[in-house]
């Protein structure tokens, strides 16, 4: 047996689909490598105002369950219902619900388009005025024809139509009559939304405190600042739990600023701007507990800052709400964050690693700004107890023949890995190293 190509193999075909290779590497405990986190902050955010009228009015609010490990949770219909009727701090609420598929027919080939349903006062919240045509009326929640569409989609199936207005098209085979056409630089948390649907939910929905599926945006009234509403919201939250102890114990309410500017294009002009504004900066990452969302605990830890971090279920919804404007930071991989840099959707400032990222060697590392910080996560190689030495130093002879290849480096490097090569003993002094490092961050955390 060539046990030299039966792993210079494996990890080929790992590195040929890296996400995949994550989920391998953690059940078989079979992964080496740093994994580069990079600290990126949104660059619509930074070098261009956001599309809404007076955005700095604008707040999303969401449901607080931390208790069950979601302190930003979509709301549930009947909670946001009382939300709207009870409020003083609010000109208005309104609501979407997530971005669905559907096929698009008629004027041209069969195309795949992702749309949300929004409640009728969804564009007058935002004070967006359709480019063309009209944004949604009382009443249009009872008529399930009419549609708005996206500049993007005018312009690429319709030819920039200027009769577009009144047009029929086709979605799911429901022929539906197109009321307006937003402005070219509209975007509410997801760039690919291409049409909005007057939102219409049976009586049971309606109703329920124990489905949560909505995405609930408001406008400050002037004068009223987030922290004020906050408290009026979690206020308002407790009532609900006394009146509905069965489906609203221990939820609560937070309020997030939508434009949350950011001053810096730094990692030194990001601690300073923490430094002097505690608590109003926060940071996304992929889950509660994960290897980024520790890097991004251990760099308050070592700048001494207090910044809030807020965890969603996987990078996907935390990439989504990023690019929406509606998180100011994210952390994650660089193989997550590389397609949005590259296409200037988000601007890297730092990797989390002591050396630069071959992949983004423009970036410079935390380290140059806080001196020996290192947020990188390391996939080991383990065996069990009990095992061999002379098994064990094969092992390690083969492995390093492996992750000293040129080709299984080069993808590695493009999966976002750095091979490391280390001995049996490097390894052992690293984990007590590591033990030592993430107990403080943990503990911290706790």
């Amino acid at each position: 047996m060539d046990i030299v190509a039966d792993i210079r193999y494996a990890f080929r075909l790992l590195a040929k689909t890296p996400v995949f290779a994550v989920a391998a590497i953690a059940t078989l405990a079979l992964g080496i490598g740093a994994n580069t986190t990079i600290f990126a902050l949104v660059q619509s955010v930074l070098i261009r105002p956001l599309p809404y009228s007076n955005p700095d009015e604008l707040v999303m609010v969401w449901e607080d369950g931390s208790r069950f490990g979601f302190p930003k949770n979509t709301p549930a219909p009947a909670n946001y219902n009382d939300w709207r009727a009870r409020n003083r701090s609010f000109v208005d609420m309104a609501a979407t619900r997530g971005g669905t598929n559907a096929s698009l027919t008629l004027d041209g080939p069969p195309e795949q388009v992702v749309g949300r349903s929004v409640t009728v006062n969804f564009f007058s919240v935002l004070g967006i005025t359709p480019a063309l045509g009209r944004a949604f009326n009382a009443g249009d929640d009872q008529n399930d024809r009419i549609v708005i569409i996206s500049d993007a989609l005018w312009r690429r199936r319709y030819g920039a139509d200027p009769g577009m207005v009144g047009r029929t098209i086709v979605i799911n085979d429901a022929r539906r009559e197109v009321v307006g056409v937003a402005p070219g630089r509209f975007v509410f948390r997801d760039r690919d939304v291409d049409y909005w649907l007057p939102m219409r939910l049976p009586p049971q929905q309606v109703n329920t405190r124990n489905s949560h599926f909505l995405n609930v945006v408001a406008r400050l009234k002037p004068g009223v600042p987030v922290d004020v509403a906050e408290r009026e919201m979690k206020s308002i939250a407790a009532q609900l739990t006394r009146e509905y102890p069965d489906s609203n114990r221990d939820v609560g309410a937070v309020v997030i600023s939508v434009r949350e500017d950011l001053p810096v294009k730094t990692m030194a002009e990001l601690v300073a701007y923490a430094k002097a504004n505690p608590g109003k900066l926060n940071f996304a990452s992929s889950g509660n507990g994960t290897s980024v969302h520790m890097s991004g605990e251990l760099f308050k830890l070592m700048a001494g800052i207090d910044i809030v971090h807020v965890p969603y279920r996987g990078s996907g919804p935390s990439i989504q709400d990023i690019l929406a404007g509606n998180i100011q930071m994210s952390i994650d991989t660089v193989s997550t964050m590389l397609p949005h840099i590259q296409s200037g959707g988000m601007r890297g400032i730092a990797v989390a690693t002591i050396e630069k990222n071959p992949t983004l060697p423009e970036l410079p590392t935390i380290a140059e700004t806080l001196p020996g910080f290192d947020g990188s996560g390391i996939n080991y190689i383990c065996v069990p107890a009990g095992t061999p030495q002379p098994v064990i130093d094969r092992l390690n002879k083969e492995f390093t023949a492996v992750l000293t290849d040129p080709d299984v480096v080069r993808r590695m490097v493009i999966a976002g890995l750095t091979p490391v090569v280390e001995t049996q003993a490097d390894l052992i002094r690293r984990v007590k190293d590591e033990q030592v490092k993430w107990k403080k961050v943990i503990e911290q955390v706790k």
